[in-house]
C-alpha cells in the first residue's frame, strides 16, 4: 500500500470488478469481526456461491485486512487526538486556576506606592507566609530548574540568599510576622 494518492488502495473498486461484485465486497468488508462470505451474501440476499467466486477472484480477505488496518490507524489517531484535546483542556484549566490563585495571592501582598516596599496583609498568618514562601520556591524550580536548585539549596542555609528581591522581602516579612505572632493562632496549629 503506497502513499501515492493516485494509486488505488486495496479496498477501492478494481478496474475489472463489476459494481455488483464491489457492492458484495463492501458488504463483506464492513462486517468487521463478524466477517464471512456467507454472512455478506445473506446480508444482501444473494447467492452464496457467487460471493465465494468473487471473494476468491478479487482477493476479499487481503483487501478487507488492509481496510481493517486503515480503520485501526484511524481509531488510534482519533484516540491520540482526543487525548491531546484532553491535555489541552486540562492545561487551560490549570492555567486558569493558577491565575485565580495568583489573584488571591496578589490581594495578600501590598506594595507601598511611595517606597515600593512590600508588606503582607494583616490577615496573613505565619503559616500562610511560610506556604507563600514554599510556593515561590516551587515556582522558581518550575521556571528555571537549574538556577532554582542552587537558589533553593542556598535558601535552606540562608533564605536571604535568594536572587529575587521580592522573595527576600516576603521572607523577611514572614520572619517579622513570626516574631510578632507570639501567641499561637488557631490557623497556625
Amino acid at each position: 500500500m503506497s502513499g501515492n494518492p493516485t494509486e488505488p488502495r486495496p479496498w477501492d473498486r478494481r478496474p475489472d470488478e463489476s459494481p455488483k461484485a464491489y457492492a458484495a465486497f463492501t458488504a463483506y468488508r464492513d462486517l468487521g469481526e463478524q466477517r464471512s462470505v456467507a454472512g455478506a451474501a445473506r446480508l444482501l440476499g444473494r447467492c452464496v456461491s457467487q460471493f465465494y467466486r468473487w471473494a476468491t477472484q478479487y482477493d476479499w480477505e487481503r483487501r478487507a485486512h488492509a481496510w481493517d488496518l486503515l480503520q485501526a490507524r484511524q481509531d488510534e489517531e482519533a484516540v491520540r487526538h482526543e487525548r491531546d484535546e484532553m491535555v489541552r483542556r486540562e492545561l487551560k484549566d490549570i492555567s486558569r486556576l493558577q491565575q485565580l490563585a495568583m489573584a488571591k495571592f496578589s490581594a495578600l501582598v501590598r506594595r507601598d506606592p511611595a517606597t515600593a516596599e512590600l508588606s503582607l496583609d494583616p490577615s496573613v498568618t505565619t503559616k500562610d507566609a511560610v506556604a507563600i514562601y514554599d510556593l515561590t520556591l516551587k515556582m522558581q524550580k518550575t521556571l528555571a530548574p537549574a538556577e532554582a536548585e542552587s537558589a533553593a539549596a542556598a535558601a535552606q542555609d540562608d533564605p536571604y540568599l535568594l536572587a529575587d528581591p521580592e522573595l527576600k522581602e516576603l521572607m523577611r516579612l514572614a520572619r517579622e510576622r513570626a516574631g510578632r505572632d507570639s501567641t499561637p493562632n488557631k490557623e497556625d496549629t
